[in-house]
């Protein structure tokens, strides 16, 4: 058995025809080990297909709400060929996928801040300089601190990255990255109290990138 999900490709079946058929069968005459069969058919089929597009933010409510409609759609007769099973079931993951980019898109506009928030300080250089010295302490703090610590601040905050992702590609658990980040905030927090009693950093601090603050 092997496991399609690419954004070019539809994904191909776990089951033979037969046990499609059955499964299809099972749900139409209400067997829950036949609605169970087929959710776990479409997890294994569609999960990588949703985890491809959108990340694994989405991909267990999307699997979730795909199994929904199509368990309706077998219940309720509209679909009743076990040979359409995959084909019917991939253009409803595609239209799921596509409402989520939408409402994702949709959010970001809400929150996105108008023109004028944006430009409404240039006029005060005051405002303007305690942004530049804010934004320097921060990084200047960020460079004082681990590697390893740096990057999950980075990664969740500032690139908002989903927690699945951050674990995969750093090689953590899930209470092994609760717990890096917890040390993480706890070390920036000391961190940026220790440097805000120097009275060097308001006007000394200069950074413009990730690394160690420089001073002139």
């Amino acid at each position: 058995m092997k496991t399609v999900g690419l954004a070019t490709a539809t994904p191909d079946s776990h089951l033979g025809s037969d046990r499609l058929g059955e499964t299809v069968a099972g749900v139409m005459a209400g067997c829950d080990l036949a609605e169970s069969s087929l959710y776990h058919f479409l997890s294994r089929t569609f999960r990588p297909f949703f985890l491809c597009q959108l990340g694994g933010q989405h991909a267990d409510d999307l699997v979730a709400d795909l199994f929904l409609i199509v368990l309706d759609s077998i219940r309720g007769r509209r679909l009743r060929e076990p040979d359409c099973l995959n084909a019917y079931a991939f253009a409803i993951a595609q239209r799921l996928v596509a409402r989520t980019i939408q409402r994702i898109s949709a959010a970001r506009r809400r929150e996105r801040p108008s023109d004028d928030s944006l430009c409404g300080d240039l006029d005060n250089p005051e405002t303007a300089c305690q942004r530049t010295e804010t934004v320097g302490l921060m990084h200047a703090v960020l460079g004082e601190m681990r590697a390893s610590e740096r990057e999950i601040l980075r990664r969740f905050y500032l690139e908002e990255q989903p927690v699945e992702q951050i674990r995969s590609e750093m090689g953590l658990s899930a209470n092994q990255f609760r717990l890096a980040k917890s040390r993480a905030k706890e070390r920036f927090g000391v961190l940026g109290k220790q440097l805000l009693k120097a009275p060097i950093v308001p006007r000394a601090v200069r950074c413009c990138a990730w690394g160690r603050p420089q001073f002139s």
